[in-house]
């Protein structure tokens, strides 16, 4: 992550195994950039907007603010230096996904991005250009998760670019809170089968989650599985908190066997009357899964739970199919 994949880093860590020397050698590359980016466009904004990438990131705005970069800059008059920054092949665009659904592209908002870089060993160099070198020990503190500083948006940048190596356009979300003083936010969307993988991304420093919750009880009708990527340690304390409820068996089309799906609860904001929600929602899933869809049917009517309308959709007022298995099979892939 620290080297990044540039062929000359490479080789240098492996041969001096010396992160200062590898640094250097990665702002040689930067330079080169920066020699492309004026050459392309004179005025520097191109320059300016690409070194600005780490500090928009870590101001956690919920755009890339152009107009804090560039006096007077505006999105729509910066046209011709976002498409260099794009087709430079050093950068990779998030868009804003207006609607969080199947056919993200349908609702995405060219006005409104975040711009990673494509690769994350020159984004950390970027990131602490203070001196002429960053020193060993940074880089040993960083590795050690030691640095007293937030690492989140270096995360954010190592899965923008796993995401989009993994042929994902990449998208996120973000909507108002309840106060409507700041905004809630999903890091990255993408989508599986017919349904959206939400992911958020979090650093050592950063415990709360409140995003992520929040979009699964909104959107839980759409959302196929939710990532949240933590440090390991962070893994360990937080997998104690999560309550899992089966919600189903499907078979995706190509495949000879079902697969379990389950729905995490946090049981810190899980109250009463949703536990005894879902302890009728499995009673109603072990008659779907029975074939006793009437029983289903009125159980999953009184649970008023989102999640049950898939079911009730599928069981329509039919009765269950003769060589039910209490597998749902997909038609797609």
């Amino acid at each position: 992550m620290l080297v990044g994949g540039m062929p000359q880093a490479v080789a240098e860590y492996i041969d001096s195994n010396d992160f200062a020397r590898v640094d250097q050698i990665k702002r040689t590359i930067l330079d080169l950039y920066e020699e492309d980016f004026y050459e392309l466009d004179p005025s520097g904004k191109t320059s300016m907007m690409f070194r600005s990438i780490p500090a928009q990131l870590n101001s956690n705005a919920s755009r890339y603010k152009v107009s804090s970069v560039i006096e007077g800059g505006r999105v729509e008059r910066l046209q011709n230096q976002l498409a260099i920054l794009k087709d430079s092949m050093t950068t990779l665009v998030a868009l804003h996904s207006n609607d969080p659904s199947v056919g993200l592209t349908l609702h995405q908002n060219p006005n409104q991005f975040k711009i990673y870089c494509c690769d994350t060993g020159l984004f950390v160099t970027m990131a602490f250009w203070d001196g002429e070198s960053v020193e060993n020990k940074i880089y040993e503190k960083l590795l050690s998760d030691k640095l007293a500083t937030d690492l989140g948006y270096v995360y954010e940048n190592v899965v923008a670019q796993m995401l989009a190596s993994a042929g994902n356009k990449l998208f996120y979300h973000t909507w108002p809170t309840e106060e409507g003083n700041r905004n809630y936010e999903i890091d990255f969307i993408i989508s599986r089968q017919s349904k959206i993988c939400p992911i958020e991304v979090k650093s050592s420093q950063s415990k709360e989650h409140h995003s992520i919750d929040r979009f699964i009880q909104k959107y839980s009708s759409r959302i196929l599985t939710s990532y949240m990527l933590y440090t390991k340690d962070e893994v360990l304390k937080e997998s104690a908190r999560y309550k899992f409820f089966e919600i189903d068996t499907v078979q995706v089309k190509g495949k000879t066997e079902g697969k379990k799906i389950f729905f995490p609860f946090d049981t810190n904001e899980m109250d009463d009357s949703l536990l005894v929600k879902f302890a009728a929602f499995e009673e109603g899933l072990q008659a779907y899964y029975t074939g006793d869809w009437k029983t289903a049917r009125k159980i999953f009517k009184e649970t008023e739970l989102e999640v049950t309308e898939v079911f009730l959709e599928r069981m329509g007022l039919k009765n269950a199919p003769e060589d039910w298995s209490g597998i749902w099979t997909m038609t797609s892939k």
